[in-house]
């Protein structure tokens, strides 16, 4: 997946299969059970059952969801019992660098405009990205 790319994805914790790779070709994106240094880092937002979003960076999003998932002490302590959660986006960006200087604004953006991301909007995205790559 290059750069830059955006998945949607929408995945109920019930349904995740920590060990399984998404299918190629589907109509899902596969860039989160890559894991290997120069795969990039991802910007993701998990959705818990009232709703709250959650936003965190990580290099391989199956493994930090179902992380968060457990309960574990490597969970986020914010997302702790507040299960189910799903995870409503990740988008894959070119460095650590550049990942936690984009979570950074990301986490400071509205609710709306945090909604209007995860739907996909690439202004929102540009603006995200401007000076910090």
């Amino acid at each position: 997946m290059a750069a830059n790319s955006v998945a949607r994805l929408s995945i109920p914790a019930d349904q995740v299969n920590y060990d399984a790779d998404l299918a190629e070709g589907s109509s899902d994106i596969k860039p989160a059970t890559e894991s290997a240094p120069d795969a990039g880092w991802f910007l993701y937002f998990i959705r818990t059952r009232h709703n709250t979003l959650y936003c965190g960076v990580t290099t391989n999003v199956i493994r930090r969801f179902h992380e968060h998932n457990s309960g574990s002490v490597r969970a986020a302590r914010a997302l702790r019992g507040k299960a189910p959660l799903q995870l409503d986006f990740s988008w894959l960006l070119p460095s650590k660098s550049v990942a936690l200087k984009v979570e950074y604004r990301a986490k400071r953006l509205s609710r709306p405009q945090k909604e209007r991301l995860i739907a996909g909007d690439r202004t929102l995205q540009q603006r995200l990205l401007h000076d910090v790559a």
